[in-house]
């Protein structure tokens, strides 16, 4: 088995926030393209729809887009949702945004965890 073959993600969900540009968004498209599924999370709809159509065309066909600002709770744990009821799958999270203080980690980790979503 090549390299490549080993890393790929085939049958795997990926929830990526700050997808819309920048790091997150080249996560999100080599996350596709290596396979997975992406659920896309940022605050902007319009660039959101662009990076879908982009990671649709690298090779997650499903790609999933979820408005949210990584702030607001509610925001957050409607994007685990829709990452879990979209997909039937469980979510692996890369986060690329820089906006968690310490206080809030274990805030968004508690998100996360009650929504069954494993974080190994």
């Amino acid at each position: 088995m090549s390299v490549e073959e080993s890393l790929r993600l085939d049958g795997r969900t990926a929830l990526v926030t700050g997808a819309s540009r920048g790091i997150g968004r080249q996560a999100a498209l080599t996350l596709a393209a290596a396979g997975a599924t992406v659920v896309l999370a940022a605050r902007s709809e319009e660039d959101l729809a662009e990076v879908a159509a982009a990671a649709r065309q690298a090779g997650a066909p499903d790609a999933l887009v979820a408005v949210t600002d990584v702030l607001d709770e509610a925001a957050v744990e409607a994007a685990v949702a829709t990452a879990v009821e979209g997909t039937g799958a469980e979510a692996m999270i890369t986060g690329q945004t820089a906006a968690f203080v310490r206080e809030e980690t274990e805030r968004w980790r508690k998100v996360i965890l009650d929504a069954g979503i494993r974080l190994d």
